[in-house]
């Protein structure tokens, strides 16, 4: 910290003081939060399987079809 300008170190306290609310608040909302990601999780693992077969088949058609829907430069709509 003492290579640090005065300028600089008072915007490290800051990003210090930041950083040390910001974490605080993170770990109050944890227990109403963290169960909503798991089940979230739980949903896309469940429904992998289910997808997994038509993810694979329309991949290769989707990836050689795409470049005709993207647009061209100045605006111009391929074809």
């Amino acid at each position: 910290m003492a290579e640090l300008s005065k300028a600089e170190r008072a915007l490290a306290k800051d990003v210090k003081a930041f950083s040390d609310e910001y974490l605080k608040w993170q770990r109050e909302l944890q227990p109403d939060v963290f169960p909503a990601i798991s089940q979230g999780m739980d949903l896309i693992v469940v429904g992998l399987d289910k997808i997994g077969p038509g993810v694979s088949g329309a991949g290769g058609s989707a990836n050689c079809d795409m470049h005709h829907h993207l647009d061209r430069p100045g605006g111009e709509r391929r074809g």
